[in-house]
């Protein structure tokens, strides 16, 4: 099967991509009827497919003309190498031959390149406060969330946590350009660029090198990533802990999932100084302030 061409990193929509397959229930079928849930193969796409941890995209196929939804998209994948394969749920009839137009959810993109281009500052932050020895172990880059393993032989400790939490967001304030170099030979990219390599994923003899404008950050990455580090707004560290002996796991958010949870332990902070004003000990504060939380999370939940 042809290979789809792949346009998102430069647009979230991609006009008058040929079916060149429809797949049901394991099965190729020449057409498919609206409400059938199948799996599309396009010519050309804007839709980035899960792998190097970063989740596929969203969003929808159109008609030619924009007029009419064809098909809600949630999610893409790459089947075969080079190949990507559309989640669909049909709105209307669709056939091999067919063209529609591809249109990704740009709002849940941006929040996925946020994290992904935190996820390098991440990187190369844990490398200058642990030491050389770091490598990425596997990762996750999620809209909502990312998270990030590493070889270490210990607990990440507080002090530490801060410290590369405070050079993340320093990197983040610089708004160093994010560049992307293509069709690099391998051997200049690790020898010459000292690009960093991700966990699981295979090179070929040409890669895609994402580095920093300030020389922070290099690796060989084929996701989609923020123009700047500054788009990324603030990375909050949430959680650390072990998954194996030898390697430990990170996870942070950036951009609005930083502001919400400031917003929250900002209203927990408030409600802790209300009750004491009015009760003068902290005594059944944090039981109260704790009780709220979950309220709020349960709430939060809900919707």
């Amino acid at each position: 099967m042809p290979k789809t061409v792949f346009e998102g990193y430069r647009k979230l929509t991609s006009t008058n991509c040929e079916v060149l397959a429809i797949v049901k229930g394991g099965v190729g079928v020449p057409a498919a009827k609206a409400a059938d849930e199948v799996e599309v193969v396009l010519d050309h796409t804007s839709f980035y497919g899960d792998s190097g941890g970063q989740v596929g995209d969203l969003g929808w196929f159109s008609s030619t003309d924009g007029n009419a939804m064809i098909a809600e998209i949630v999610g893409c994948v790459l089947p075969v190498q080079g190949v990507r394969a559309h989640k669909a749920i049909l709105k209307q009839p669709l056939a091999v031959g067919d063209r529609v137009n591809t249109v990704v959810d740009g709002v849940r993109r941006d929040a996925i390149r946020r994290n992904h281009t935190g996820t390098h500052l991440l990187h190369a932050a844990l490398r200058q406060v642990l030491g050389t020895h770091v490598k990425q172990a596997g990762s996750l880059v999620a809209p909502d969330r990312l998270r990030f393993d590493f070889s270490h032989f210990s607990q990440v400790a507080d002090e530490e946590l801060q410290e590369i939490e405070d050079i993340v967001n320093r990197e983040v304030l610089a708004n160093a350009k994010v560049e992307t170099l293509v069709d690099v030979p391998i051997d200049a990219a690790v020898n010459e660029y000292h690009a960093m390599a991700l966990f699981g994923e295979k090179y070929g003899d040409k890669v895609r090198v994402v580095k920093l404008s300030d020389g922070f950050s290099t690796e060989l990455c084929g996701g989609t990533h923020t123009a700047a580090t500054g788009q990324i707004g603030l990375l909050k560290l949430t959680s650390e802990e072990s998954v194996s002996s030898g390697v430990r796991r990170i996870e942070a958010i950036s951009g609005m999932g930083s502001l919400d949870t400031f917003r929250k332990d900002f209203e927990l902070a408030q409600l802790r100084r209300q009750l004491f004003r009015r009760t003068g000990t902290f005594r059944g504060v944090e039981d109260e302030a704790g009780s709220a939380g979950r309220r709020a999370e349960e709430a939060a939940a809900r919707d």
